[in-house]
């Protein structure tokens, strides 16, 4: 069986003359073929991660290559996204364009073609070679890639993705008493253009509890009860008590966290005359909602 082998000639000058040196290095076929894919995976770019961050609301368009989110009907090169990490960032993103969802599911939506018809989904690696030419699609959490492996020549045009977007969209932080918000919804078809808008105007009025009772049940306990606010709903509630008792002037406070109505309030002195405060708990704040209830617990007969 034969072997390969490649010779390096080097002609080199001696003291006393000229003489010719035939160094001859033999090398595997194996090896060199090794050497060949080393010097070849060090060229080439690496496929590159999906972007980390998602936006907190809403669906956005980002473009990993120029490091920016791009608005709606955006102009871009082909040059500008890719199938890999094109520009080799410090994060290693790959330089597809992203459309991203703060809806975090695997399905957020499609990919279409300028004539509307879907842009081939890909369940492989961006840089196998049996991917869809000259673009494709990859689905991940909370996002979906739009990726170009060839020259894109009669494929130019208003590409578009419709999301699959849940009809109802939860709007926890940002908002403040008082203040009035028009939110719009507007869909989009296989057509690329956008539907005509539908609003809606809402009013965030200042929470307000109207139906806080005490009511006695035994020689301590107090029972309290109330009805949530209607404009905000907090995610839950405290409740701050001051007692006094009869012929005493100073206040005794505590603050119970996290209760829910019904509740039973504990531990409170016979002969004393108690107000009770009840405060809603909010994602960045706190409300009181001017709800005050006095309750005078049941006084035991005094032993003689």
């Amino acid at each position: 069986m034969g072997r390969n082998i490649l010779i390096l000639f080097i002609h080199t000058k001696h003291a006393i003359g000229y003489c010719s040196y035939l160094l001859v290095c033999v090398y595997s076929l194996k090896m060199l073929r090794t050497l060949l894919l080393l010097a070849g995976f060090l060229l080439l770019r690496v496929e590159g991660q999906t972007p980390p961050a998602l936006p907190n609301n809403s669906v956005r368009l980002f473009l990993p290559y120029e490091d920016r989110a791009i608005p709606d009907y955006s102009m871009i090169y082909a040059r500008q996204f890719y199938n890999v990490d094109q520009n080799n960032d410090v994060n290693n993103i790959n330089d597809a364009l992203w459309c991203q969802s703060a809806n975090n599911v695997s399905n957020i939506g499609v990919w279409y073609y300028p004539n509307g018809t879907e842009v081939p989904l890909f369940d492989g690696s961006f840089t196998d070679s049996s991917a869809p030419s000259p673009v494709f699609s990859k689905r991940f959490s909370g996002q979906i890639a739009l990726a170009r492996r060839a020259g894109i020549s009669g494929y130019e045009g208003l590409y578009n993705v419709g999301t699959t977007a849940s009809t109802t969209f939860n709007i926890t932080s940002g908002l403040i008493e008082g203040s009035t918000y028009t939110f719009y919804v507007v869909s989009y078809g296989s057509a690329s253009l956008p539907s005509g808008n539908a609003s809606v105007i809402l009013i965030i009025s200042y929470p307000e509890v109207n139906d806080f009772t005490a009511t006695e049940i035994t020689s301590t306990p107090i029972a309290l009860a109330w009805s949530p606010p209607t404009d905000v709903v907090p995610t839950s509630y405290n409740i701050v008590t001051n007692c006094r008792r009869v012929c005493e002037s100073s206040f005794t406070s505590t603050n119970e966290t996290s209760v829910t109505s019904p509740h039973t309030s504990t531990g409170i002195p016979p002969y004393s005359l108690c107000t009770f405060d009840l405060i809603g708990v909010y994602e960045d704040d706190t409300v009181a909602f001017n709800a005050s209830t006095v309750a005078t617990p049941f006084t035991g007969m005094i032993s003689k």
